[in-house]
């Protein structure tokens, strides 16, 4: 005699017909033994043995393990959810401690979402190869690493699992590590960089993802954005630069990187060699020639450009870093006291300073233009005998 029909459970039992599993209608022994009996209804899992990866419970045939024979916890009539279940066996499944990132299946008990609790032809049980089971959810990922203008290349293998945790990590998005070391295992001179004096920011916290996309992008070195565009949206006072008067050409071709290393160095600025030898690059013949000479700037000597110049763009003529008058003040003091007294020569006291001298180095004593009887006589009579009467010869310092 049948029994009421009840909500949930197993069909049979669900829909009061016992003896499709019991002999008699009140129960008792079983019409056959567990597996079989369960593939008279399941057929489709009756090669479960044969698979090539095969779930243990599943291919010995204790279906009972995983599974109530009337009515369990979930459709499937577990005796548990799925990630309870899961759990008895797989130490260290569920975590017991609060992690930065879970998978959302694994988050809604749906282990059988990535998984086959029977068996598989896939490590670890997938449903399918490492990628093709990940890209049943992130398409837009899957799409990433086949069309993108530049694919990475740690995605042509779709090996997910290389990278990303399956169900819950101490990292975001499910990462297995923290992304320096991930990166690390392939871009093997990003560990011997991280010891260099100066580092990017990004780069020395190991966020490699504040500048790269990590599957695919459509700029070179997978960048999130062309050159410029990805550094000025961090150092936000360097657009206003483009607009004043003088810009530097590397500066306005986009290009950081002429001068600048993305990761780290030895140099101040991520420069990438000392000033000297990152402005001869372009500037050559004028470090050339002001070495050359017997009076040379003292900054030009000692290769720093930097100490009056400006690296993007300067409100002044030559990138100076300030007016001119300013900027050379800030080194010799000496001339900024002597221009206080109350007769003043006319180019000292309009800051004119290259009308008399070489910014990088001369001949000359002084770093002048030329010999001192040439140089005046430019603006002066050196005829005048007023005048001869009233000099000295020159000294320097004056």
């Amino acid at each position: 005699m049948k029994q009421l029909l009840v909500v949930g459970g197993h069909a049979p039992y669900r829909e009061g017909n016992c003896e499709a599993c019991h002999a008699t209608p009140t129960g008792g022994d079983l019409v056959a033994q567990v597996p079989d009996l369960c593939t008279t209804c399941h057929g489709d899992l009756s090669d479960l043995a044969g698979r090539a990866v095969p779930h243990p419970p599943a291919s010995d045939g204790t279906c009972l393990t995983c599974h109530d024979p009337h009515k369990g916890e979930t459709e499937a009539v577990l005796i548990k959810n799925q990630k309870e279940l899961c759990g008895e066996c797989h130490d260290g499944l569920v975590p017991t401690t609060p992690v930065a990132s879970v998978h959302e299946p694994f988050d809604q008990d749906q282990c059988s979402e990535c998984h086959d609790p029977h068996g598989s032809e896939h490590e670890g049980l997938q449903r399918a190869a490492n990628g093709e089971a990940c890209a049943g959810c992130h398409a837009e990922v899957d799409s990433l690493a086949h069309n993108a203008a530049f694919p990475h290349p740690a995605m042509e293998s779709m090996a997910c699992g290389d990278c990303h945790a399956p169900h819950t990590s101490g990292e975001p998005y499910l990462l297995a590590a923290p992304q320096a070391q991930i990166c690390g295992e392939c871009h093997e001179n990003s560990e011997v960089q991280r010891g260099d004096l100066f580092a990017h920011a990004p780069f020395a916290g190991g966020d490699c993802g504040a500048c790269h996309t990590v599957h695919g992008g459509s700029n070179e070195h997978l960048l999130k954005q062309e050159n410029q565009d990805l550094c000025i949206s961090c150092h936000k006072g360097v657009p206003a630069q483009t607009g004043w008067p003088v810009v530097h050409a590397g500066f306005q071709d986009q290009d950081c990187q002429i001068c600048h290393l993305p990761h780290s160095g030895k140099f101040e600025n991520g420069l990438r060699a000392a000033p000297k030898e990152v402005c001869g690059e372009c500037h050559g013949e004028v470090i050339e020639q002001a070495a050359a000479k017997t009076s040379p700037h003292q900054p030009v000597n000692d290769g720093r450009c930097d100490q009056c110049h400006r690296g993007h763009a300067s409100k002044e003529q030559h990138l100076l870093l300030a007016a001119e008058r300013a900027t050379c003040l800030s080194c010799h003091a000496d001339i900024a006291r002597a221009i206080e007294k109350p007769t003043v020569h006319p180019p000292a006291k309009e800051g004119q300073c290259s009308a008399c001298h070489v910014a990088h180095g001369s001949d000359n004593v002084g770093m002048l233009l030329a010999p001192v009887t040439e140089l005046c006589a430019q603006c002066h009579d050196t005829s005048d005998p007023a005048l001869q009467g009233s000099t000295r010869e020159p000294t320097w310092p004056p």
